[in-house]
């Protein structure tokens, strides 16, 4: 896992680095502008390797500060509609995002980022309970468990395409790494503490200000 994050954070270091020091990185505006979005994504949580995967589709908000044609800035709000009451999946999920983003390639006005961008997940059903006192059932009962929240950290690409000079449509694919917090089914002693590798994908408009 550690050396997967290493290699991912090297690659993405590599590109942004080569799209700096590229004869036109600096030829790009630089004025600042603010792009504001809504986007539809699904996020596939890996849990136990004996369980399954389970896929979270939800809907969220963005808003990014672009600082010139290439750098950015920006924040990102996601809520996970499903499984609710789901104690194996961890329930109904929250996610906060905020990081950067940067411009690697552009062609025919289609442009190509990287992005970083640590954050959070809120898992509705997550944590035993201390005091909980629960028979021995599978699954176990809801009541066994509190909310939690983990540390993620979402690495990977964006693809931007212009409708008009103000509205455009952005498609995401990254990887979100979750570290499981201590008694969750997620970690179950194995995996606490440790990030876990989970997909996640997303497509949205934005609109230009």
């Amino acid at each position: 896992m550690r050396l997967n994050f290493v290699r991912s954070s090297v690659l993405f270091t590599v590109l942004c680095s080569s799209a700096w020091l590229s004869p036109d990185a600096h030829a790009q505006s630089s004025t600042p502008y603010v792009e504001v979005g809504a986007q539809v994504t699904a996020l596939r949580l890996n849990f136990l390797d004996s369980f399954d995967s389970a896929t979270s589709p939800g809907i969220g908000g963005r808003a990014t500060y672009h600082l010139t044609d290439r750098a950015a800035i920006e924040g990102e709000f996601n809520f996970f509609l499903s499984n609710d009451h789901e104690v194996l999946k961890g329930g109904r999920k929250i996610q906060g995002l905020f990081g950067v983003t940067y411009k690697v390639a552009s062609f025919n006005g289609i442009s190509i980022r990287a992005k970083a961008r640590p954050g959070f997940v809120r898992f509705q059903e997550s944590v035993v309970r201390p005091e909980a006192q629960c028979i021995a059932v599978f699954p176990p009962a809801e009541g066994c468990y509190d909310p939690s929240t983990s540390f993620a950290f979402d690495l990977g690409g964006i693809v931007e395409a212009p409708i008009t000079p103000r509205i455009g449509v952005r498609f995401d694919i990254g990887d979100t790494m979750v570290r499981w917090p201590d008694g969750s089914i997620g970690g179950n002693g194995e995996g606490e503490g440790k990030l876990r590798h989970n997909l996640q994908v997303g497509g949205g408009v934005s609109f230009r200000f």
